[in-house]
Parts: structure tokens; sequence; C-alpha cells
């Protein structure tokens, strides 16, 4: 009896302690909607934009890691590429699901483009919706940014 218990423990307990999947549902085209951000600064008041949503901005996931965005098309915006990987950050104790994406350096509308790292907090996914916020630093403060987007296909 007490071997029978020991194994239902230990199965138990290596059960509970399985490693979070990394999130589904995110490899596809989508559509921005929203576009919101914060810019917390060393003296407040804090900035809070609702930025204007223009160019028909998307990002695209594809299922081999790679993918693209265009967010501003008036600028030194385009087509920005980049490879990605879905995963959960352990840090926090609910496994927040992330999309950690590496930009490497390229000439977007005949402007260098340095590499740089974004890693984005999944908020929501689902089949029509992926909503994510990141942080981004600047010289001055900090922006927290919130993107809502819908799937095209």
């Amino acid at each position: 009896m007490h071997r029978y218990l020991a194994v239902v423990l230990l199965v138990t307990a290596l059960c509970g302690c399985k490693k979070a999947a990394a999130p589904t549902g995110v490899p596809g085209r989508w559509n921005v909607t929203s576009d919101y951000r914060t810019k917390f600064v060393s003296a407040p008041p804090n900035i809070s934009q609702n930025l204007a949503i223009k160019d028909n901005p998307w990002f695209q996931f594809n299922k081999d890691g790679t993918g693209a965005f265009m967010r501003d098309t008036t600028g030194a915006g385009g087509v920005t590429n980049f490879t990605y990987v879905l995963s959960r950050d352990s840090t926090v104790s609910y496994y927040q699901p992330i999309i950690k994406i590496n930009v490497p350096p390229q000439v977007i509308d005949n402007v260098h483009i340095d590499s740089y790292l974004i890693t984005m907090n999944i908020d929501q996914v689902n089949s029509q919706v992926l909503n994510v916020d990141f942080f981004t630093y600047t010289g001055d403060g900090m922006w927290d940014e919130y993107i809502g987007m819908t799937r095209v296909n």
C-alpha cells in the first residue's frame, strides 16, 4: 500500500512540474487594429498616446519561425524581416506566453537599421485576435506599447 501511495505521489509531482508548452495559434498574417502606448519618464507626468492606424500595418508570422512586419510606410518604414520563437516566460509564476523577435540588420527604404530584439507578451491569442504588449527604451524614458491585431488568414 505504501509503495502504491509513493508511486501516485511521484507521478503527481512529475506531472505538476511539467514545463508549460509554447503558445499556439500565432502563425499567420495579422492586421494591426489598435496601437496604444504609455511613456514612463523620470519626471512625471507620464505620456499616453493612442496612435493613429495608417498605411494598413501588419505582422506576418510564418510557421518556420520567420516573419515580417510593416508599421508605417510614410517614413523609414517599409517591410521589416525577422525571425521569432514562441515560448513562455518562466520568470513569472503563470508562464506568460511570449514572442521573441530577432530583427537582423537590414536596409529599409535606403535607411540602415541595426539589429534589435523585442520580447512581446501575448495578452490574448485565438483564431481571430492577437493582442501583445512590449517595452522599448529611449534616452529619456521607457515605452509600454500595446498592439491589437485581427487575423487575415
